[in-house]
């Protein structure tokens, strides 16, 4: 997955190096096309998550470089309301933007000065969404924010330095998060992961896979955001929530069923948590992979945009994005439930 990350990544940084050298409509066109396939890969990865691995290491913060999306636009860029908004616009405070300044800025503010990652490239390329919920339409951000000659836009040239920097941390960062899981090394995350016991590894496996069902998906990115008028979601600059919820439902069943269906359409596989739980729990394997195979199924049928239909449902109502929320409980809960009755359990502390 992270290698497949790190290859999209590659095309974004490619399309983009090629628009910001002729600002194009087509061109930034096809820029917000590489990025939502940028971002396929990397969503399914986010399995990965809360389980003590490379991602979510505090000395090499990966997550809050690569993915981190709730953050304040106004610190980049402009927005309604606030046109010399952000470090683009403040030459004054910021006479360079490289990548030592959006490393040194980045997560400040107790989290909301995000200056790298996917979505900072996808405010970068989209805008602000302006419009009205109703609407349904994401950020309207023109090619000419780039175009350095037209005497009509503020900060093209430092707004096309700060996007050239991100991508290419962002392929940086990918890189060295796929070396951290690479066969050929022997002094890298993989290497710890395999000199773990059995029992400890397997812990961490359901772990994350239950931290991030049931308390990043179905809490903090769907029903946090339930009624919301503000239409807090991840991809907001884009409307690109509902394809990033459905490519994380499909990593989390890749890693209970041990299955990855790579951006080549080829496969890695291997014996699963799914194996296991057939050879140990006999008596949940049923139950095991209909529920890994329901959020997927759920994930389908919630519709984009996703900003929109959350705002129109209220928390614990009939709807898609309810029923997605009570399919990854459901989820979540059998594989603790599981992960008890083999004697693992999922608890951090847990050390042997």
């Amino acid at each position: 997955m992270y290698e497949d990350a790190y290859t999209e990544a590659l095309n974004l940084q490619e399309t983009i190096d090629l628009f910001l050298a002729n600002p194009t409509i087509p061109g930034l066109e096809a820029c917000k096309e590489k990025w939502v396939l940028a971002h396929i890969p990397y969503s399914q990865s986010e399995g990965f998550r809360f389980a003590y691995g490379a991602i979510d290491d505090p000395n090499n913060n990966f997550e809050v470089r690569l993915n981190a999306w709730d953050f304040d636009a106004s610190r980049i860029d402009y927005v309604k309301g606030s046109p010399n908004a952000g470090v683009i616009n403040d030459s004054v405070t910021y006479p360079t933007i490289n990548s030592t300044l959006l490393l040194e800025l980045n997560n400040a503010q107790g989290g909301r000065q995000i200056t790298l990652g996917y979505h900072v490239i996808e405010f970068l390329l989209w805008g602000e969404d302006k419009t009205g919920l109703e609407d349904q339409l994401p950020g309207q951000r023109t090619f000419s924010d780039y175009v350095i000659g037209d005497t009509n836009v503020t900060s093209a040239k430092r707004r096309g330095e700060f996007l050239k920097v991100c991508v290419d941390r962002l392929v940086v960062d990918l890189n060295q998060l796929a070396n951290e899981w690479a066969s050929s090394s022997q002094n890298n995350y993989r290497s710890e992961f395999l000199n773990l016991s059995p029992k400890k590894a397997t812990r961490y496996a359901f772990t994350g896979l239950v931290n991030f069902s049931q308390f990043e998906l179905a809490k903090n990115r769907l029903e946090n955001s339930l009624s919301s008028l503000v239409g807090k979601e991840e991809s907001r600059f884009s409307d690109n929530s509902h394809r990033d919820l459905y490519f994380n439902v499909i990593g989390l069943r890749s890693v209970f069923n041990g299955r990855y269906g790579r951006a080549d359409s080829t496969y890695v596989e291997g014996f699963s948590l799914n194996d296991l739980i057939v050879r140990l729990q006999p008596a949940y394997s049923s139950r095991a992979k209909s529920l890994s195979d329901n959020i997927v199924e759920k994930a389908v049928l919630v519709p984009a945009p996703l900003d929109y239909y959350q705002s129109i449902e209220v928390e614990g109502s009939t709807g898609p994005v309810n029923e997605m929320i009570q399919a990854l409980r459901d989820y979540g809960d059998l594989l603790t439930e599981i992960s008890v009755e083999m004697g693992i359990g999922i608890k951090a502390d847990l050390l042997n």
